[in-house]
């Protein structure tokens, strides 16, 4: 690899103030309501980890590993499954490193079942599965199967 500089990077700084820029080129500020329209999802974001957060707490044994479980659950595999028969997207997770991460991830998932939260437009029922499944036939056979709303029980399936 040539190490000296090219001649078109020899002339370009570096860094360039804003009032260097041309007047078609500096960036304007947002609108106070711009920035609120932007901030609010980040808000809602926010609190919503931290209310995850609150869920997964008790169940680890050291409060800083509540904010990487999240960030594996961020990053985890997982399948989205929508059922217009029945009205549920099932958004179905892979199992994550260990047991302990699982058990937590389990609580997380009926606490966020249980508000029987509705994905907007098509209206779907959000139901959140860990661990592989499989469909034979009518029935699903895997880590867990969630009931459409209004049914009177959900059952665990053998194995989780």
């Amino acid at each position: 690899m040539n190490s000296r500089p090219s001649r078109n990077s020899a002339r370009t700084p570096r860094h360039l103030d804003a009032k260097d820029l041309p007047e078609e080129s500096r960036l304007s500020r947002l609108s106070t309501e711009g920035r609120q329209l932007l901030d609010t999802p980040k808000m809602i974001a926010s609190r919503a980890e931290t209310a995850m957060a609150n869920v997964l707490a008790p169940l680890l044994a050291r409060p800083d590993e509540v904010r990487s479980l999240l960030s594996a659950i961020d990053t985890t595999a997982a399948g989205l499954l929508p059922d217009p028969q029945t009205g549920t997207l099932t958004g179905r997770f892979h199992h994550l490193s260990n047991g302990v991460s699982d058990r937590a991830v389990r609580t997380l998932r009926d606490e966020l079942n249980a508000t029987e939260a509705v994905f907007p437009r098509p209206n779907l029922r959000w139901i959140l599965q860990l661990g592989p499944s499989q469909k034979l036939g009518d029935q699903v056979v895997g880590a867990f199967i969630c009931l459409p709303a209004g049914s009177p029980s959900r059952h665990p399936v053998a194995g989780e």
